[in-house]
């Protein structure tokens, strides 16, 4: 073999392992990209503190995501009754009577849903997977996608990141 004939067989070589490291790092990135969309967990968090008539109310709302899918949510209600807690009795029985069926239909569809008090708190804890959702939020939508929830746990009052 003479010089050119080494230098081509040494171009096509090294050509072929350049094209290589290519295809190596497009399969690489689309890995990625697709853990991304389809895998990797999403958290949206969303908060909502009120204050009325001396009832302190701390609203959190969690829900995560696998990819883009739904998986869970959680709730938790934690209301500090604070000078109104003589009160207590009559205003638990106010949130069972209006949560009461939302919450006995999270817990026969597999979910956790209770309402519990101390002297001076009540609180509301739910867990569920995608199909609490709607019974929590009263939401007739199928688009459970993280941009259509947030835009609807903000519209209720919620900070949302």
């Amino acid at each position: 073999m003479n010089n050119n004939e080494v230098n081509n067989v040494q171009s096509k070589k090294n050509n072929q392992t350049i094209i290589v490291g290519v295809v190596i790092v497009v399969a690489v990135i689309a890995a990625v990209l697709i853990y991304l969309n389809f895998f990797k967990n999403k958290p949206l968090r969303c908060n909502m503190i009120q204050e009325d008539n001396g009832i302190g109310i701390n609203s959190d709302f969690n829900l995560d995501y696998q990819g883009k899918k739904l998986k869970a949510m959680e709730m938790t209600m934690e209301i500090d009754l604070g000078e109104n807690a003589s009160y207590k009795d009559i205003i638990l029985s106010q949130y069972k009577a209006k949560l009461g069926s939302q919450i006995d239909k999270i817990n026969d569809e597999g979910g956790k849903a209770s309402i519990t008090s101390t002297d001076d708190t009540i609180k509301i804890e739910i867990s569920a997977d995608r199909s609490g959702v709607s019974t929590m939020l009263s939401t007739d939508s199928d688009d459970y996608s993280y941009d259509v929830m947030k835009k609807q746990i903000e519209k209720l009052g919620y900070t949302c990141k």
